[in-house]
């Protein structure tokens, strides 16, 4: 076996569902200890009771345990995967590590990605589908569960795929997993954006592409002549372009604040 396994993680091997303990072992039925990969990458456990200071993952992880359920033994297939009951009230899941792989590099953590495939174009439709996705629902972008491009297209992962009436948005997988291979149709001019939209998803692991900054009607803050923070909107005028220009000009109240404690210690060193 070329890949590193976690004491207890559950995971295939030529047909067969192992759990790695002092050996590999051959298993057919839950036991509390073992460890789930679920799809976002993130190995959780199984527990029957929770050990002092822990809280299951649907209190802590924005899920609910049937998206977690749905989510485990990712790499487990049947019989195994069909023996996890839709709803188990006595299951508690822990997260036991943020998602890296077993002997690689702790830097580097599982991208969100998004597969597309198209089924038909006829006249100016497309028809297609989700292939594959990596997160969903809260998880699904930095953000929650909605990510917006550069271009304001937006993915959401709510309940289950379809194009939205407004054209404006995606809704990709989420909590109902009964509809994860649903095909969609859309113009050529909606597929071309959620391409777009997509495909920045995939290159920026859910968190878009950086801003452009400061755009008209955006807040910048600017330390006063008395030493105060204010803030104004940028309207792109000469008062917001010398401020610019002179540097007293910060995204964050924050950095405006920072700002004038540097001034504040250069005066007392004088």
């Amino acid at each position: 076996m070329d890949r590193e396994y976690r004491v207890g993680e559950i995971f295939v091997y030529e047909g067969k569902v192992l759990q790695c303990v002092k050996d590999f072992i051959e298993v057919e039925e839950l036991k509390e200890g073992m460890l789930f990969r679920a799809e976002n990458g993130k190995l959780y456990r199984l527990a029957t009771e929770l050990k002092d200071g822990e809280k299951c993952s649907c209190q802590t992880s924005g899920y609910n345990c049937s998206t977690i359920l749905r989510q485990l033994c990712a790499l487990c297939p049947p019989p195994l995967r069909d023996r996890i009951p839709r709803e188990w009230p006595h299951a508690r899941f822990v997260l036991e590590d943020e998602g890296r792989e077993p002997g690689g590099n702790p830097d580097l953590d599982v991208s969100r990605h998004i597969d597309i495939a198209v089924d038909a174009v006829e006249d100016d439709r497309v028809t297609f589908r989700i292939t594959g996705q990596t997160h969903r629902e809260n998880d699904f972008s930095v953000n929650g569960s909605e990510f917006e491009s550069s271009s304001g297209y937006r993915l959401r992962s709510e309940g289950y795929p379809e194009v939205g009436e407004s054209g404006g948005v995606l809704f990709v997988r989420g909590r109902r997993d009964d509809g994860d291979d649903l095909k969609m149709t859309a113009s050529f001019d909606i597929f071309a954006k959620i391409m777009e939209a997509v495909t920045e998803y995939n290159l920026t692991n859910g968190k878009g592409y950086e801003k452009p900054w400061p755009k008209v009607g955006d807040t910048y803050y600017f330390v006063t002549m008395s030493g105060g923070i204010s803030s104004l909107p940028f309207m792109d005028i000469l008062v917001d372009k010398e401020s610019q220009s002179f540097g007293n000009f910060f995204r964050t109240r924050g950095e405006a604040e920072a700002a004038r404690k540097r001034v504040r210690k250069a005066l007392r060193e004088k």
